[in-house]
């Protein structure tokens, strides 16, 4: 029997019980490792080889401590020990960092509520999470997916732990197989022994429905072994039918991947938005003709007014004359001196400081004079820009190239947004055009919509 205070291994000093079943034990210690600065929380698990421990469970334990070794995730405990020690039995030992927070069961069992924006944030931080396991080689299956298993620190961030039946699917492939998993929470294939990615998807899923219920899935009624829920929840259609897809019971009807189900997840909860989705642009300096074999978006110029505005006016119709001035004083200067390098040099010098002028002048007046056109088509994606109806620069790529690419904010200019095309993991998105300089919040959530909607369709 294993006490408070008590030190294991001669270096983790036993803090306090989390938990405890027989033959299994779970603690929070103190790792006092000579060398450290300071103490260290870790948690140890401690299984004991007893009749009431079947080889199995010896098998999961090492594999977990195995799984761990091999894993790196921010999410994830992170594996740091395991041995054996004699107390009366033999007892298997793995250590893993501490996760400091609360487990999303405790808050649910404690009346807490999330509203629709935190459970959406909550689902794609385990899918998140999910995408770095099943993308492993070989891929990594939770199979144990549950509100007790998802801490929830103080600033919001989730966490997976307890990877006491994880699976590989090198150990996946052998000839038996032991069923593992949480009622409610398993979907039909893992009882058989079928583990796919689409079951971890199942469980977080079911997970989900609890959150959203405040009822366990195993306690909600079923129709052909289908979680009813849609009458105890108000939410979007969109994001009801992304439940039902991640709950089906046939799992070649849920989302193959991780992967795919956060890019479903993330078109759900932009189809939730009032302003997304209409079917009329909300301005209408922004014209959009779809057919079935493009789509084209003309965001049109626009006059803010006011004095700033005037004084860009009035500078930009000066450029036409101080263009006209330098050539003169090349011509003039030439003509007086008979084209010696003094006046030529004068008249060159003129030139340039017009020609920056009229740089600084397009360059302040872009904002509000500069019109883009968009154009869509199955092969490519391109977009032009004018200015005063005069085309200026284009931008093309493959359609296929930037099937993943997305419109968002990238600054603040006259208090309006600026959009951007760009990677989800590009860094630099300079090197992407921006569509439609000073677009307010709204326009640039329905250039989003538009987008993603003809994109998905094609």
């Amino acid at each position: 029997m294993f006490t408070s205070g008590q030190t294991l291994h001669q270096r983790y000093a036993l803090q306090r019980l989390l938990s405890r079943r027989p033959g299994r034990q779970t603690w929070l210690a103190l790792d006092l490792e000579a060398g450290r600065a300071d103490t260290e929380s870790v948690v140890i698990k401690l299984l004991g080889f007893s009749p009431e421990v079947e080889w199995q469970d010896l098998k999961l334990f090492q594999r977990e401590a195995r799984v761990l070794q091999q894993v790196s995730h921010s999410r994830i405990p992170e594996y740091r020990d395991s041995f054996t020690l004699r107390n009366g039995l033999t007892w298997w030992g793995l250590v893993a960092t501490y996760i400091e927070g609360i487990s999303l069961e405790d808050l649910l069992h404690r009346g807490k509520r999330f509203t629709p924006k935190a459970i959406y944030q909550l689902a794609a931080q385990v899918l998140r999470i999910l995408i770095a396991l099943h993308e492993l080689s070989p891929p990594v299956l939770h199979r144990d997916i549950k509100p007790s298993n998802l801490i929830v620190s103080a600033q919001g961030r989730v966490f997976l732990v307890d990877f006491g039946s994880v699976q590989d699917r090198a150990s996946r492939d052998g000839g038996t197989f032991t069923v593992v998993g949480t009622y409610g929470y398993t979907p039909l294939e893992q009882f058989g022994g079928r583990t796919i990615p689409a079951s971890d998807l199942y469980a977080l899923g079911a997970t989900l429905i609890q959150v959203l219920t405040g009822v366990p899935p195993a306690e909600l009624p079923q129709q052909d072994f289908r979680i009813q829920f849609r009458d105890r929840v108000s939410l979007n259609p969109a994001f009801l039918s992304w439940l039902e897809g991640m709950t089906h019971p046939s799992p070649e009807k849920r989302f193959a991947t991780a992967r795919e189900a956060l890019r479903a997840l993330q078109l759900s909860q932009r189809s939730a938005s009032p302003v997304l989705g209409t079917a009329a642009p909300p301005a209408p300096r922004i014209q959009v003709q779809p057919t079935a074999a493009q789509l084209d978006i003309e965001i049109a110029q626009r006059w803010e007014g006011g004095w700033t505005d005037a004084l860009l006016v009035a500078g930009t119709l000066l450029l036409p004359i101080l263009g006209i001035f330098p050539l003169g004083g090349i011509l003039i200067a030439g003509a007086l001196s008979r084209f010696d390098l003094g006046g030529l040099g004068i008249g060159l010098l003129l030139w340039v400081l017009g020609a920056l002028l009229g740089a600084v002048g397009m360059s302040l007046c872009r904002g509000n004079f500069t019109a883009s056109h968009i154009r869509v088509t199955a092969e490519k994606v391109k977009v032009r820009y004018r200015l005063f109806g005069i085309p200026y620069w284009q931008w093309r790529r493959p359609t296929a190239a930037i099937k993943q690419l997305m419109l968002v904010p990238i600054g603040i200019k006259h208090h309006e947004l600026q959009a951007q095309l760009t990677t989800p993991m590009q860094n630099r998105p300079s090197k992407h055009p921006t569509l439609g300089i000073n677009l307010s919040e709204t326009e640039c959530q329905w250039l989003i919509q538009t987008l993603y909607d003809w994109l998905d369709r094609h």
